[in-house]
């Protein structure tokens, strides 16, 4: 579906993960009939860095609230 987008609109919408694993699974589903547009390696960093960020908060949060 990405490749339906004018270019500039497309690498804006491509710094998001979600489009990018939706292009991925378009391919492994209907193969060479799509012209994909994902970067793997982008959505794993990116989905990464999210996590650790997620799991400070947590550990930040789980400090001040602590057992008394």
């Amino acid at each position: 579906m990405n490749d339906w987008l004018p270019e500039k609109f497309r690498n804006i919408v491509l710094l998001f993960p979600l489009p990018n694993c939706v292009d991925l699974f378009r391919y492994g589903y209907f193969g060479d009939a799509v012209k994909p547009h994902y970067d793997l390696g982008y959505v794993a960093v990116l989905n990464l860095l999210i996590t650790w960020g997620g799991l400070a908060v947590v550990a930040a949060a789980a400090k001040r609230v602590g057992n008394k």
